[in-house]
């Protein structure tokens, strides 16, 4: 198991940016990358309910076309902005980590 803000000491430049390196490779052979967003705050529940909703549809972006004016479309985007402004987002590796991994 290996977390990346438990493993490398975030003080030391030379440390973080010569374990960067090593968590491409770290990030490709993985089995499976899992992040944590943090507790759920914001409405954050709304967001998953809505992608596991646009995972059952044959068409997601005709179906978020067709319910975009919907109060509950609006309240689950106004949650995913909220989501995206957490701290984790600021994290500049954070597309390595979620391109490199295989799952």
């Amino acid at each position: 198991m290996w977390i990346d803000a438990l493993c490398i000491n975030q003080q030391d430049v030379k440390e973080r940016e010569h374990q960067a390196d090593l968590m491409k490779r770290i990030y490709r052979q993985a089995q499976q990358v899992t992040v944590w967003l943090g507790e759920q705050s914001d409405n954050s529940d709304l967001v998953f309910d809505l992608l596991h909703m646009l995972a059952e549809q044959d068409d997601p972006a005709n179906w978020l076309f067709n319910h975009f004016m919907s109060c509950q479309l609006q309240d689950q985007l106004l949650a995913i902005a909220k989501l995206y402004m957490r701290p984790y987002w600021k994290r500049l590796w954070i597309v390595q980590e979620i391109a490199m991994a295989a799952q």
